[in-house]
């Protein structure tokens, strides 16, 4: 808001309240009609995406639209002036652009190669995320907060393979219950923050960092940390392993999420450090089935019991130096 008179200043923030005001409006509507508080139920997993449907249409009457080569941003009309919009925009595009020369977009299994990625800032209480067709959804709330994981996000979208890739994307009940129980969730989570960061740095950029995973120095010393402790101390041991972190998307996610978001990212840059980024980043197609495994193991030369003893060593003398 550089520049902007207080006149000019006063508009947006009373506009941001109302818009605020909406969110929380729209939220308590949403989550009364499903009978559900915040956060999930008995450790329930919550399906963010469930009403994207909803948030496109309400900003197809209510929003403006911007678009530059590698993104196009969406926001609600009466949210920030427009000059704005288009300044976060010119942001939005260096980091994307630098998302993408990390990545070195296009690889033959990118889904949508170097298409701009839709980043959408919409009303309501939900966590942000990507849903798979290249659409960002983030709250509009967080990134009035200065709190938006853009880059985390859009990473994601560079990151996603041909359908089915995704838990949600498969057919059948049994189907997803499958692929769930092997996905690598550390590295579904784990390389979109590793690239984040540095396209962050690459491109003169902040990128919020939700989880604060360097607040002991680095990576490493953080994620030795805030495992020391049950339950967090599981977190840790869930990095590297297949399957879905059970309570991450539910009622515990407040507590366990800090600990696994940070420890994904120190093992994500422990393989980055040993292997190189275009090799890690090669493994992004086999992150969500049976063949993750095998494809690390191949290229490390080591088996991933190693990898995970190496790591763990790598934490504690990362702690000391702290």
């Amino acid at each position: 808001m550089q520049g902007m008179d207080r006149i000019g200043r006063g508009r947006w923030l009373r506009r941001v309240w109302v818009l605020l005001l909406m969110s929380v409006m729209q939220d308590t509507a949403l989550w009364a009609q499903r009978g559900l508080q915040t956060g999930a139920q008995n450790g329930a997993r919550v399906d963010w995406r469930a009403d994207d449907p909803a948030r496109l249409a309400w900003l197809e009457a209510h929003g403006r639209r911007v678009s530059r080569t590698h993104v196009v941003l969406t926001v609600p009309r009466d949210s920030m002036h427009a000059a704005h919009q288009e300044a976060l925009a010119d942001s939005l595009e260096r980091g994307l652009r630098a998302l993408h020369e990390l990545v070195q977009s296009p690889r033959t299994w990118q889904r949508h190669g170097k298409a701009a990625v839709h980043i959408v800032l919409a009303p309501g209480r939900f966590v942000s995320h990507a849903n798979g067709d290249g659409t960002v959804f983030i709250p509009f709330s967080v990134a009035a907060r200065g709190e938006a994981p853009y880059l985390h996000e859009s990473a994601h979208v560079l990151l996603t393979a041909p359908a089915p890739f995704f838990v949600w994307e498969h057919d059948t009940p049994a189907a997803r219950q499958v692929v769930g129980n092997h996905t690598a969730q550390w590295l579904l989570e784990g390389l979109p923050n590793v690239l984040a960061a540095r396209a962050a740095q690459a491109a003169g950029l902040r990128e919020y960092n939700l989880f604060a995973t360097t607040a002991a120095g680095s990576v490493h010393a953080t994620c030795a940390e805030r495992t020391h402790e049950a339950p967090r101390a599981a977190m840790r041991e869930a990095v590297g392993r297949e399957g879905m972190v059970a309570g991450l998307n539910g009622e515990a996610r407040g507590e366990l999420a800090p600990a696994y978001y940070t420890c994904a990212e120190s093992f994500v840059t422990f393989l980055v450090d040993q292997l190189g980024l275009q090799a890690v980043v090669e493994l992004a197609p086999h992150m969500t089935g049976d063949t993750w495994r095998t494809a690390l193991e191949r290229l490390a030369a080591a088996s991933l019991e190693e990898l995970q003893a190496l790591w763990q060593k790598h934490l504690e003398a990362a702690a000391r130096r702290e």
